[in-house]
């Protein structure tokens, strides 16, 4: 098996077996036996079982880079926003599993991180308000839209995109003019 065919697997497996049993129940041997791949196939790609959700981690993130300069800056960015959502949406089993399960602050944490960055490259773009410190603002920001999506996805992803891309919106918006 090729290396990236047995990392797809090995992601695969860990996802299934994440959905039928908790996280800390989880081992090297369950994972390689159902992925299809020897020990040391394991060990050629990973330390240990936290760097496989790292992995899945880092294929979940979306690609929302430049929506927070185009919206401050009043584009009509509503439909890209509503795109991104719907790439979530269509790939939501993975994240749902994940946020179902005891490893959920895991992908928390991560798509905090990853909406952090985007805010941030917002500010250095100069789209930002420079009287209220930008990590303040940043970091409300994040943990609101982090929990709001985490919490549809949690859901299914039930309910209108457009909706929410609204929210993400107004949120943009409101950091921006401070109103």
């Amino acid at each position: 098996m090729r290396p990236a065919r047995s990392k797809a697997a090995m992601r695969a497996a860990y996802l299934e077996l994440l959905g039928e049993m908790p996280a800390h129940s989880i081992t090297v041997r369950n994972l390689v036996e159902r992925a299809g791949v020897n020990r040391s196939t394991f060990y050629r790609n990973y330390v240990a079982l936290d760097d496989v959700l790292d992995d899945i981690l880092d294929g979940l993130d979306l690609n929302a880079e430049g929506i927070l300069p185009d919206a401050v800056r009043g584009e009509r960015v509503i439909d890209r926003i509503e795109a991104h959502l719907l790439q979530h949406k269509e790939n939501s089993a993975v994240a749902r599993t994940i946020l179902l399960s005891e490893r959920a602050p895991a992908l928390e944490a991560h798509m905090e991180r990853k909406i952090l960055l985007m805010l941030e490259s917002g500010a250095r773009s100069g789209n930002v308000r420079e009287d209220v410190p930008t990590s303040l603002y940043s970091y409300f920001f994040a943990a609101g839209l982090t929990r709001m999506i985490c919490e549809w996805t949690r859901r299914g992803c039930e309910g209108d995109v457009g909706a929410i891309a609204r929210q993400i919106l107004a949120a943009v918006r409101t950091i921006n003019t401070g109103e």
